[in-house]
Formats: structure tokens, C-alpha cells, sequence
């Protein structure tokens, strides 16, 4: 326990969640919402269920679904190390953006939405004419560290999957990304 294998399962699961996080952080960047957070939501499960597919199985992978706390809970168990549940916060976050990836939960409940390159999200108490509308807010420095993280305790190259995305890709990966694991000067990308 404790360290992911780079077996095939894990390189097609990062391969895909390196472009949804790409693609995620570039929709955060030009205020696409709720697309970002369903993208980086797609990033992050992808990422977690990469670093489990060895351990895990594909069966038990699939039992976990979309839910990213249950993912999540398992990544933890599976990699125990200090801290992890101070990031407990950014996958619910992301979590509750799941629920509004078709419009018919916003258009019912209302949503209103913040996107932040650093934290904490704004205190507010949005209403509509119902009542309190459900909020989504996304920090983009909260998901840029855990994806740290979690390449951390896969140990992977971080150059492996980034290397090769076209600089547009790259610029939107690298822009206002002050996690060491994706600094351009970082050992992993010599």
C-alpha cells in the first residue's frame, strides 16, 4: 500500500484526466460555469481512480461511480499519509457540481456560482424568490493542490503527462498554477 504502479490503467486514467484538468482550468479561467467544475470534478476522479486502478480492480472501480467522497475515502484509506483530509473540502466542493451537469437541477433549485484562482470562497447568502439558492463555488488553487497530491502518491511524472500537450495546453496548465509539482522549473519537467 502506498504507492500506485504506472501499469496501463493508470497511464489511460491520467492521460484522461490530465486533459480534463487542462481543459477544466482553462473553462475556471474564462468564467465558464458550471462547465469548469464539472470538468475539473471529471479531473480529479479520473486522477484518483488512476492511482487505485491497480489495488482496486476495474469492478470496484465502477461500483464507486461518480461519487468523488467515496472515491475519495477510498483513495485515502489506500494511500494513508498525513493531511489528506484537509482536502476533504475541495472534493465536496467539487462533488456538488456533478449534480448540475444537466440543466434541470439549476433550472428547479436556481444556482448561484463563484469561481476564485485562490480561497476561501465568498460568505454569502444568495436568495432567489424561493429562498436560499444552492451554491458551487470553485478555488482553483484548492484543486491544483490536491491534483499535486495525488501525483504525489502515484509517483509519476508529472513531465510524462504534460509534456506533450501543445503550449496553448501548457500555458492554461501552468497560469496562475503555484503548486511546485507544476512549475515549469520543477525537477519532474527536465
Amino acid at each position: 500500500m502506498g504507492t500506485a504502479s504506472e501499469g496501463p490503467e493508470l497511464m489511460q486514467y491520467y492521460r484522461l484526466a490530465t486533459q480534463y484538468y487542462v481543459a477544466g482550468r482553462y473553462a475556471a479561467l474564462v468564467w465558464l460555469i458550471p462547465v469548469a467544475g464539472n470538468l475539473l470534478h471529471h479531473a480529479i476522479e479520473m486522477y484518483l481512480k488512476g492511482c487505485l486502478a491497480s489495488s482496486q480492480g476495474a469492478a470496484a472501480l465502477k461500483q464507486l461511480g461518480h461519487h468523488l467522497p467515496a472515491i475519495w475515502a477510498r483513495f485515502k484509506t489506500t494511500f494513508p499519509v498525513d493531511g489528506l483530509d484537509s482536502f476533504d473540502h475541495v472534493v465536496a466542493a467539487l462533488d456538488r457540481f456533478e449534480a448540475i451537469r444537466y440543466p434541470e437541477h439549476s433550472m428547479a433549485g436556481g444556482m448561484f456560482s463563484t469561481i476564485s484562482l485562490v480561497g476561501p470562497p465568498p460568505a454569502m447568502e444568495p436568495r432567489g424568490p424561493d429562498g436560499p439558492m444552492p451554491e458551487y463555488h470553485l478555488v482553483i488553487s484548492e484543486v491544483d493542490a490536491i491534483v499535486g497530491v495525488i501525483f504525489k502518491q502515484a509517483h509519476v511524472s508529472v513531465n510524462f503527462f504534460t509534456s506533450t500537450l501543445r503550449p496553448e495546453a501548457r500555458e492554461y496548465l501552468f497560469r496562475n498554477n503555484k503548486h511546485i509539482f507544476l512549475t515549469q522549473r520543477n525537477p519532474l519537467h527536465q
